[in-house]
């Protein structure tokens, strides 16, 4: 087990409910044809590799992948030792749109195994270069299809680590 970075896509209404304490994500993760994923313990990876920090906390396309940003975090979550955190519909779109340009080169490109394992990103193991691109890579085109039908949908997201 681990700290898995998990997704979920939301109404305005459901992220607004979320916010205000009268949903739950676990609970509307369960709604039946819910557009929820899961990109394992490769977020931090994949949020090093675009953003060059580790647990980068920007508000710029590349940041919004793995969104981190303090301003947006669900405090409630935080009490039970997960963090998570919320995109507007507009933020959807702008990171939609960054994956949409990503293809296994430019994320080659950008993929420095020694700085991940230099900075102690986590799910980075020393000597695992190649397995380590070809695990971040599945889930950056998992998280490619999932961010495009939200942001089709016009729907907000959540993110969450546990």
């Amino acid at each position: 087990m681990g700290m898995c970075g998990n997704y979920i896509s939301v109404t305005n209404e459901e992220l607004k409910a979320v916010q205000d304490g009268k949903a739950d994500i676990f609970e509307l993760c369960k709604t039946e044809g819910r557009s929820v994923t899961d990109i394992d313990k490769a977020w931090d990876m994949m949020s090093f590799t675009f953003t060059g920090e580790h647990f980068g906390m920007g508000n710029s396309a590349e940041y919004l992948v793995v969104p981190m940003i303090i301003d947006q975090m669900l405090d409630e979550y935080s009490e039970e030792g997960i963090n998570a955190y919320w995109l507007t519909q507009a933020q959807v779109k702008e990171a939609s749109a960054f994956l949409a340009d990503i293809d296994e080169v430019k994320l080659k490109a950008n993929f420095d195994h020694d700085e991940l394992v230099a900075n102690e990103v986590y799910g980075a193991g020393d000597g695992y270069a190649e397995e380590d691109f070809s695990y971040m890579k599945e889930y950056v085109f998992t998280l490619r299809d999932f961010y495009k039908k939200a942001a089709e949908e016009n729907k907000a997201v959540i993110f969450w680590i546990c």
